[in-house]
């Protein structure tokens, strides 16, 4: 997910959608994502984090995951899904 990632992360301008990336390739990088997101607020997304390779959309507001990308997905489609969830969460 790296370059679609930082793709994505170019392509967006919007002050209000924040990319912060959790490396879950080992336990040392899990334990530092798990506190990181915590400091954000959404640690319960690590419910989701049994693999890597995706992006998981969290609402500002709510704090709750609205959609996961993964790398089954196109880019226009993973696109298609942040405009969405931005303009949900109002950003």
């Amino acid at each position: 997910m790296g370059p679609i990632f930082e793709q994505l992360k170019r392509e967006s301008a919007d002050p209000g959608v924040v990319y912060v990336r959790f490396d879950l390739s080992d336990d040392l990088g899990a334990a530092i994502a798990k506190e990181v997101a915590a400091g954000y607020g959404v640690a319960d997304i690590f419910a989701y984090a049994r693999r890597t390779g995706f992006i998981v959309l969290v609402d500002a507001k709510t704090k709750k995951a609205v959609e996961t990308l993964d790398i089954t997905m196109s880019a226009d489609r993973m696109r298609q899904a942040i405009r969405a969830a931005a303009r949900r969460s109002g950003a």
